[in-house]
């Protein structure tokens, strides 16, 4: 097991994951959580069964890896249904407007959205004429995964 902690560290597996993660960036979609599952499970068998294939199986967990990752932030988008419809959201603003590019951006406390379940805290945009909101942490621009108020 000497091998295993030295390769764990090298400059091998850093360029691995980083194939793993690159190469989901460039699948058209995400594929299953059934798949992701696979690659994880491949990737660690490969890990601790074969020495000489380390490195593929560090790329295939690096590939599991950032399907999760990119999963669980492409689930707390607004879903297409909701997309362009109103919204009478209730909440306290935390923190000071930030303004800049044009728009002004602050964080809101949501306590209610006309009776939908509410994310704790989300950041809004003022763009002129309309607010989006996105949650909180999130990037979002031009609505694209917020909700546009």
């Amino acid at each position: 097991m000497r091998g295993f902690a030295s390769d764990l560290f090298s400059g091998v597996t850093a360029v691995a994951l980083l194939a793993g993660a690159v190469a989901v960036q460039a699948l058209p979609a995400l594929p299953s959580p059934r798949v992701t599952l696979a690659l994880a499970c491949a990737g660690v068998s490969i890990l601790f069964a074969t020495p000489r294939w380390r490195w593929l199986a560090f790329v295939l967990v690096g590939a599991a890896w950032t399907i999760w990752r990119a999963d669980s932030a492409l689930a707390q988008r607004l879903p297409a249904a909701l997309e362009g419809q109103d919204f009478i959201v209730t909440g306290a603003i935390h923190g000071l407007p930030r303004v800049q590019d044009g728009s002004t951006r602050f964080d809101l406390a949501i306590e209610d959205i006309r009776g939908r379940e509410a994310p704790p805290l989300a950041d809004v945009e003022d763009e002129g004429d309309a607010f989006v909101v996105a949650q909180h942490g999130d990037t979002h621009r031009d609505g694209d995964a917020g909700a546009v108020l």
